[in-house]
């Protein structure tokens, strides 16, 4: 090893010149510098990826789960069927057709199933096949003619189209809870 200072020759391992007396410690290479290019770029490539699965699983850890909360927009809030239950404001169809009702209002209300799926229904007052709603959520056992509670969040409104292939806009409650009466509509 030669010496920065005075240029004198040392031995390999030396820590010290043996003219100037020099410390070499300061000066040794560093196991980064010993390493080869290519074992460089793994180290820093693994350490890139550590870095951002940390990042991932932080941000996730602070982030609230999206859920549909009582205001029917997507927040990091969420109510229970209970909760929207308790909270409903009982309300006729007639009434979610005026445009009375704030959106994001949980509702109560009652009619009887005119169309049925797994995951939404159709329904109108009772005594009348006027003014149906949409009503979302999971439903199994409710079919049509089903007299039905319907406990929700009035989201405004949806847009289907009929068997006529005409488009129909409707007042939408979603995250449904419903409760079948016992009666059957034979209108």
């Amino acid at each position: 090893m030669k010496c920065p200072d005075c240029g004198t020759e040392n031995k390999k391992d030396s820590k010290f010149c043996a003219k100037c007396g020099k410390e070499f410690e300061s000066i040794k290479s560093s196991w980064w510098s010993k390493l080869g290019s290519k074992s460089k770029i793994g180290l820093i490539g693994g350490a890139c990826c550590i870095g951002i699965v940390l990042l991932i699983f932080i941000t996730s850890m602070g982030t609230p789960d999206e859920s549909t909360d009582y205001t029917g927009e997507v927040t990091g809030t969420y109510m229970t069927s209970a909760e929207i239950k308790e909270k409903a404001k009982e309300v006729s169809i007639s009434e979610l057709y005026s445009g009375s009702i704030a959106k994001g209002t949980p509702v109560k209300t009652k009619g009887y199933v005119v169309q049925s799926s797994s995951d939404s229904i159709r329904v109108c007052p009772i005594g009348s096949y006027d003014n149906d709603i949409m009503v979302e959520g999971a439903f199994d056992g409710i079919y049509e003619n089903d007299e039905v509670i319907i406990y929700g969040i009035y989201s405004g409104s949806t847009t289907y189209i009929t068997v006529t292939e005409a488009e129909r806009t409707i007042p939408l409650i979603s995250n449904a809870i419903v409760e079948k009466t016992g009666k059957r509509y034979s209108g």
